[in-house]
């Protein structure tokens, strides 16, 4: 299991572009369109950087996957 040190959201939102796109397929697959939407998805949605939370989430029980096609990528990443 690995520990991250802190919880920097503006280190987690250099992985989007302006116009990127993000779907919570956890809740009916709400689409988060933009920088600002998908940095108050991260934020006030998802549960890694709310403050009551561990960042021990990188370990064996999580599925990652990754595919880039040209100048677009998909990031998919499951916290069981």
């Amino acid at each position: 299991m690995s520990h991250l040190p802190n919880k920097d959201l503006d280190l987690m939102m250099r992985l989007y572009a302006d116009y990127a796109v993000l779907t919570d397929t956890a809740h009916d697959n709400k689409v988060y369109q933009g920088n600002g939407q998908v940095r108050s998805y991260w934020a006030n949605v998802s549960g890694p950087f709310r403050p009551q939370a561990s960042l021990d989430w990188l370990h064996a029980g999580n599925a990652n996957q990754s595919n880039v096609t040209g100048s677009t990528g998909t990031l998919d990443f499951e916290c069981l």
